[in-house]
């Protein structure tokens, strides 16, 4: 006889933003074939898979003979495009001594950015423009990296922008003159 209609079940939701997956399952069987928008997916041959790509997935299972079960119902999988990375310019040099400052602006049709420095999310700002400033009198030199994402209404994250690093060098000491003689 042939094997029941499977069940289908995911593991989460199954809208979500591209470059993600929801693990789908079907109920047990000797072996498993996979179906997305009507197509058969060889490579799909486990009980559980993780749906990545967009479409409509449906499955179904076959017994010790080979006998195969009617498909079960379908799910729908849907990925949300990605939003385009942020550019990030820097309106001065990005090397300058103490006392300097450079404005690093993420391209004007992104809006609230998140800003990472040296790969750390800085919430120091959600403008497309930040100043980075340093004090006069700083004594040793530093070297930071600033880029930026963006999340769209979906809650989708963009790849980073270009990473610009941001080098401030301490000024050098004042001469001291002394009179000899």
């Amino acid at each position: 006889p042939n094997p029941l209609k499977p069940e289908i079940a995911t593991g989460g939701s199954t809208t979500f933003c591209e470059g993600k997956s929801v693990k789908i399952a079907l109920t047990s069987g000797s072996t498993f074939e996979w179906m997305r928008n009507d197509i058969l997916e060889p490579s799909l041959n486990t009980q559980f898979i993780d749906a990545s790509l967009p479409g409509v997935y449906k499955g179904r299972v076959l017994n010790q003979f080979n006998c195969p079960s009617p498909y079960s119902d379908q799910i729908n999988v849907t990925n949300w495009p990605m939003p385009a990375s942020p550019v990030v310019t820097a309106n001065a040099p990005t090397i300058f001594c103490a006392g300097g400052s450079v404005v690093l602006e993420a391209s004007s049709n992104v809006s609230a950015p998140r800003w990472y420095q040296n790969n750390a999310i800085n919430f120091f700002s959600t403008e497309n423009k930040v100043s980075i400033n340093s004090t006069p009198n700083a004594t040793s030199n530093t070297d930071t990296e600033y880029y930026a994402t963006v999340i769209d209404t979906n809650g989708c994250i963009s790849s980073p922008s270009t990473k610009i690093r941001v080098s401030i060098r301490s000024n050098p000491t004042l001469p001291r003159i002394n009179k000899i003689g």
